[in-house]
């Protein structure tokens, strides 16, 4: 064996041992349960609350009384093979079936891009426990989820996208959910390169599959979107809440909303933000959210849990680095607050009307 070869075999056995194991998350404060820092501040007798609920890689359920949103959600975590394209992916229904909470009411699922770890479950919770709900994504997104026959009818492809630096007159194309008190601004955006520069499982679908890709290259990303979700108040169109989702790290200015709209909480991105420019801080100093949530921060290749201690980090990534930019952010900002949620954990944000 010569040396470089030896040097290459070396290095594809630390990146596979990375991939499986994740970094280590040791002394990271990751929040369990839940968690409630407007409960003391905001007092009225007929107050409202929004519960966010972290699933695990980039995935959330939001509750607003009988209004139930998703984003992107995923339980079904693969080994390193099947990550790999080296073995065969499709959903787990035993872990849906234990750890996905009750959505049998949910309204929408909104869908950033098309990667599996954002869009492999989707069908699957669409067809058996979210049977109600819309799906919202790219086109990319609804030619893969047109090989599953219970979502004919079910999938809505997001056709524009308000993009930063528009001028303030331009249109926003808000898509109103029906039958509840919510929308959303789908927002140009991009996905950070994996690792070392390098981006896996790029391209858009052009056509509807007959069948659920088999392996992960399948699952290309698609465009790539961010949102602005607002959740309304019960008699008018102004926002009770309004958060901002990104499931998926990008450069400046991708991604941002529409400059002097209220955030209430931002849900970032902590996988590959070393891999762009400026990422979380630029984009918090722009958005100027209360709460920032650290979504996507756990090893999605490692069995599903719920446990903190058995958690672990994204492979590849600096949860520190990102969790220091935003204790500067917050440091600026009066009021506000972070949290690193372990996936089960619930944030609530209370307004009043």
């Amino acid at each position: 064996m010569n040396t470089t070869t030896s040097k290459k075999q070396m290095l594809l056995l630390t990146s596979l041992l990375v991939f499986v194991t994740g970094c280590s998350i040791g002394g990271l404060p990751v929040s369990v349960g839940s968690s409630c820092p407007d409960c003391e501040t905001i007092i009225c007798p007929d107050r409202e609350t929004l519960s966010i609920e972290y699933l695990g890689s980039g995935g959330y359920v939001l509750r607003r009384g009988q209004d139930v949103v998703l984003l992107g959600p995923f339980i079904s975590n693969p080994g390193v093979l099947t990550a790999l394209s080296l073995k065969r992916i499709e959903p787990k229904a035993d872990a849906l079936e234990r750890w996905l909470p009750d959505v049998s009411t949910a309204d929408a699922i909104i869908v950033g891009h098309a990667h599996y770890d954002h869009l492999l479950d989707v069908g699957w919770i669409a067809e058996h426990r979210a049977r109600q709900a819309m799906v919202y994504g790219s086109r990319t997104v609804a030619h893969l989820l047109a090989a599953v026959p219970a979502l004919e009818h079910r999938v809505t492809v997001i056709g524009s996208e308000y993009s930063a630096g528009d001028s303030a007159s331009t249109a926003k194309p808000w898509i109103h959910i029906p039958a509840t008190r919510v929308r959303f601004l789908p927002i140009k955006s991009e996905h950070a390169p994996h690792f070392a520069g390098i981006k896996f499982m790029t391209g858009v679908l052009d056509e509807d599959l007959d069948r659920l890709p088999r392996r992960a290259n399948g699952w290309v990303e698609g465009r790539t979107l961010a949102f602005l979700i607002e959740f309304l108040h019960p008699t008018d169109d102004r926002a009770l809440f309004s958060l901002h989702y990104q499931d998926a790290a990008s450069n400046p200015p991708l991604g941002y909303p529409p400059p002097g709209i209220r955030v209430d909480a931002t849900l970032v991105c902590v996988a590959s933000h070393r891999q762009v420019s400026g990422y979380p801080s630029v984009l918090l100093e722009r958005v100027r959210p209360r709460h920032v949530v650290l979504g996507h921060w756990e090893n999605f290749l490692a069995p599903y849990t719920q446990d903190p201690d058995k958690l672990r980090g994204v492979p590849f990534s600096d949860p520190w680095d990102f969790i220091d930019q935003v204790e500067q952010y917050v440091a600026t900002r009066q009021g506000s607050q972070w949290v690193l949620p372990a996936p089960g954990s619930e944030l609530l944000l209370v307004a009043c009307p």
